[in-house]
C-alpha cells in the first residue's frame, strides 16, 4: 500500500488531472464502446495505484446507480415509431433505447473518470501547482473549497438514506 501512495505522491498532480480529464472527453465524445474501454482503463489506473477497491465501492455505489436510473427513465419516457415492448402507459421505443444508451455512457465514462481523480489526486498538491503555474491563490481557495465540499455532502447523504 505504501508503494501505491509513493507512486501517486511522484507523480505531478496536473498530470493525473490530465489523464482524468482526456479520459472523461473521450468517453463523453465517443460511442459507448470506447467508453466501456475507458472505464476499464480507469479501473486498472486505479488498481495500478493501490485505489481499485475504494474506487470500486465508491463508483458502484453511486456511478453505477446514477446511470440505472437514468436508463430507466429514458426507456420508458422518450418516445419514438418504432415500439420493442409495451404495457399499459408504458412503452421502450428504439428511439428511447438508443438515446438511453447514449446518454448513460457519457454519464458513465465522465462520472468514472471524476472519481478516479478524487480517489488519485490530492487536493493540496494540486492547489500548490497550480499556484506555482501562475492561478490565482483565490481562485485555488475556490476550487479547494469545493472540492472539499463534495466529500460532506456524500456523508450527509449517506446519513439521510440510512435513516
Amino acid at each position: 500500500m505504501q508503494k501505491e501512495v509513493e507512486r501517486t505522491q511522484k507523480l505531478n498532480p496536473l498530470t493525473i488531472l490530465y489523464i482524468v480529464i482526456s479520459l472523461a472527453v473521450i468517453s463523453v465524445v465517443y460511442d459507448y464502446k470506447v467508453s466501456i474501454v475507458c472505464v476499464a482503463v480507469m479501473m486498472s489506473v486505479a488498481a495500478g495505484f493501490g485505489r481499485l477497491a475504494s474506487y470500486l465501492k465508491l463508483w458502484s455505489r453511486s456511478i453505477l446507480w446514477m446511470c440505472a436510473l437514468c436508463f430507466v427513465l429514458q426507456i420508458f419516457f422518450i418516445p419514438g415509431e418504432e415500439v420493442i415492448w409495451s404495457f399499459g402507459v408504458f412503452q421502450i421505443t428504439a428511439e428511447g433505447l438508443a438515446q438511453a444508451a447514449k446518454l448513460c455512457s457519457r454519464l458513465f465514462g465522465a462520472g468514472s473518470a471524476a472519481i478516479l481523480g478524487f480517489q488519485l489526486i490530492d487536493l493540496g498538491s494540486l492547489m500548490v501547482v497550480l499556484e506555482k503555474k501562475g492561478i490565482s491563490p483565490t481562485v485555488t481557495y475556490v476550487l479547494m473549497s469545493t472540492a472539499n465540499i463534495i466529500p460532506q455532502m456524500v456523508k450527509r447523504m449517506g446519513a439521510i438514506l440510512l435513516r
